[in-house]
Formats: C-alpha cells, sequence, structure tokens
C-alpha cells in the first residue's frame, strides 16, 4: 500500500511534536468523518502514531470501527490499541465483536492485538483469535 507523501508528513509532524501535531487531534478525529476513505484511513493511522496524546479521539476511533473501508477499519483498531487508555466493558465487547464478525481477517487480527495490547495480563491474542478462526472472511 502506497503512503502519499502528505500522510507522510502528517505522521512525522504528528510523532515529533509532543504537545499537539499541526492542526490538532482535533482535526485529525474531523477527517476521519470524511467522505474519502483514503483521508480517513490517514487520519486514523496518524491518530495511532500520536499515541497516548490522541487519546481524546478514543470515541471517533471506536466509531470508525464501522466504517465500510476495511483499511479504515483496520487503522482505526490500531491506533485503539497503540492511543491505550482504559480497556472499559464497552471497549473490550466492542473490540471482541470485531474479532468475532468483521469480515476482514487482517481487521480481525488486529483487534485481537489491540485487546492484547490494552489487557495483556488478560487476554493473549492467540486465545481471541481462536474464537474467530472457524468463521470465513475475505
Amino acid at each position: 500500500m502506497r503512503i502519499c507523501l502528505a500522510t507522510m508528513l502528517v505522521l512525522s509532524a504528528a510523532t515529533a511534536n509532543a504537545a499537539d501535531p499541526p492542526g490538532g487531534v482535533a482535526e485529525l478525529v474531523r477527517a476521519l468523518e470524511h467522505k474519502d476513505g483514503t483521508k480517513r484511513l490517514h487520519a486514523a493511522a496518524a491518530l495511532g502514531e500520536l499515541g497516548a496524546k490522541a487519546i481524546a479521539a478514543l470515541p471517533a476511533l471506536t466509531k470508525a470501527l464501522d466504517d465500510p473501508h476495511r483499511m479504515v477499519r483496520f487503522y482505526a483498531v490500531e491506533a485503539l490499541g497503540k492511543v491505550g487508555g482504559t480497556l472499559t466493558p464497552a471497549l473490550k465487547a466492542r473490540l471482541i465483536k470485531v474479532v468475532k464478525t468483521d469480515e476482514s481477517w487482517i481487521v480481525a487480527r488486529q483487534a485481537a492485538l489491540a485487546l492484547e495490547r490494552l489487557d495483556p495480563k488478560r487476554l493473549q491474542a492467540d486465545t481471541i483469535l481462536n474464537w474467530a478462526r472457524a468463521m470465513p472472511r475475505r
């Protein structure tokens, strides 16, 4: 997958500026609602690169798990794991649902890894993935 120059600049600027990326987390959250799927996936990827600095984006990233574009869902679930925060029962249930029901195996796998990252003592990606192995995926 190609990453455009603009995305690379956003990612490098976001990770270089510890306080807030140019345009801020709020602008990246707004980009998650853009009609262009490529812009949504770049926004989700950039939020993931910010890590804990993007904690305010958790609700928007969770909403992005319903995006019709599988790569937006992939980067949103990856970002949820990277941003961290508290694994609430609602977020845990939502990620487990993605593992079990997402049509894309790569998205389901990333959700399992996010669950493991958010709660490493209780959850292991292999166990979570076993819940979903029998389901046909694209």
